[in-house]
């Protein structure tokens, strides 16, 4: 149906054209880039490497369940898992200023389908994430962390920090179709980020948590993917179980990947169709 309204290969070269102005913003201002890095480089430079320290203890390193490895691998996938954090909410956020700025008009009485709009955006935020994660992985071997280097794992770890940044793009752009300003939408984001951050297994596991925030914790889709990545690119003995459930604790790389999978489908299918909607009121 969009083929014939729009033309063939429309939606191909809509979605190009819009990812490549994403990537051209970046390239123009490279200091967006660098500051959306400046958080997770000063953990990794400043707690990661202090609490190194700290785990040279063995009683420390058998609470948190560290044994074997520094704190600054068991931190390293964490640490990617934030840089997606926050690219992929602010490049959702670069998305409804354009809406709000008047920009996307530009995009809307283009002949292209509105779907490819949308695609373009998350593409752009999805290339620069994947450019992050490839500076800040070899800045982290650098600095010590015994993660791995076969291909295969990282490039299982990366479609499971992509499909945790689509995940992320289509929450906020939900949270965006519903917005009436840029003030509530900042209002509404702010608030949502830094739990996301601090109520997950990040920077510490489950059990070392208090017993209410380990619900939340275990809840949120961060923490599946950082348990996923370190399974990954640790072992799979370092990954945490959510839920006293044998299937899932038996398989539960795979119960991990399924649940990113699926919030990053559903999340993404109702949050691009409501801001579809919104653009056409």
């Amino acid at each position: 149906m969009e083929e014939k309204k729009y033309g063939k290969y429309s939606f191909i070269r809509g979605a190009y054209t819009i990812w490549l102005r994403q990537i051209l913003r970046y390239k123009a201002t490279p200091s967006r880039l660098v500051s959306m890095m400046l958080m997770p480089l000063l953990w990794i430079a400043v707690f990661g490497k202090t609490f190194n320290n700290l785990f040279n203890n063995p009683g420390a390193a058998a609470m948190f369940g560290t044994t074997g490895i520094d704190y600054l691998t068991y931190f390293g996938p964490g640490i990617l898992a934030m840089i997606i954090l926050f690219t992929s909410t602010f490049g959702a956020v670069s998305m409804f200023y354009d809406k709000e700025s008047g920009f996307m008009k530009i995009y809307l009485v283009a002949p292209i389908p509105r779907t490819a709009v949308i695609t373009g955006y998350n593409l752009g935020t999805l290339t620069i994430s994947t450019l992050q994660l490839i500076i800040l992985y070899i800045l982290e071997l650098l600095l010590g962390a015994d993660l791995s280097t076969n291909p295969l794992d990282i490039l299982l770890a990366w479609f499971i920090l992509m499909n945790l940044s689509a995940l992320l793009m289509g929450f906020v752009t939900l949270i965006a179709s519903k917005a009436p300003n840029v003030e509530v939408f900042q209002a509404l984001i702010m608030p949502i980020v830094m739990p996301l951050q601090f109520a997950s297994n990040i920077m510490y596991p489950y059990k070392v948590m208090p017993e209410w925030l380990q619900y939340f914790a275990k809840l949120n889709p961060i923490s599946y993917a950082v348990d996923a990545t370190r399974g990954v690119l640790i072992g799979t003995n370092f990954q945490e179980s959510p839920f006293d459930v044998a299937w899932i604790s038996n398989h539960l790389l795979l119960f991990d990947i399924l649940v990113l999978i699926f919030l990053a489908l559903f999340l993404n299918i109702i949050g691009n169709k409501a801001f579809i909607r919104n653009l056409s009121n």
